[in-house]
């Protein structure tokens, strides 16, 4: 199932989630430990997509009964 960006609005909308904004950054925040996360996490993530085309959600086999 896919979404578009507009269908995503509207169903946070919907579930009344509103978009909310720090009002300061961490104290804490490491920003190298970030850029190494967006280098190696990111990357682990993005290619953990299901590979290949995908598929028939028919349950009929191929040739027909």
């Amino acid at each position: 199932m896919s979404y578009t960006v507009r269908g995503v609005g509207y169903l946070l909308r919907r579930l009344e989630y509103s978009p909310q904004v720090p009002a300061h950054r961490a104290l804490e925040r490491d920003e190298e430990q970030i850029a190494g996360w967006a280098q190696r996490g990111w990357a682990n993530i993005k290619a953990s997509r299901w590979p290949g085309a995908p598929g028939s959600s028919s349950s009929m086999r191929p040739g027909g009964i």
